[in-house]
């Protein structure tokens, strides 16, 4: 299981309340892209390290969810979330909702 869904949901608890699990983490880091950005805004934003950062949005761009683009000056990459990251970001949204009733 190379994404970080599977390795962070076979080992972890289901019932999570205070810390972010991995739908978080893309969640809001699709959020933030929903206008370009570049990565060390979304860095600093989502409170990740590089490292961290870059396996999500490898992650996220591997499944459609962002997509990338060069700056203007052509010196640095931007993120954008894509249509089907802004329906996760909605379906994520709702299921989060439905959780909290039960």
């Amino acid at each position: 299981m190379g994404s970080p869904a599977g390795r962070r949901i076979a080992g972890s608890s289901l019932h999570k309340r205070n810390n972010r699990d991995w739908m978080d983490i893309i969640a809001g880091i699709l959020e933030i892209c929903g206008q370009s950005r570049l990565k060390t805004h979304v860095m600093f934003r989502c409170h990740l390290n590089s490292k961290l950062l870059t396996g999500y949005l490898d992650f996220a761009e591997s499944a459609g969810l962002v997509e990338r683009a060069t700056t203007k000056a052509g010196n640095g990459t931007l993120y954008k979330t894509t249509p089907k990251g802004m329906r996760f970001i909605k379906t994520y949204a709702a299921i989060k909702e439905i959780l909290r009733d039960s």
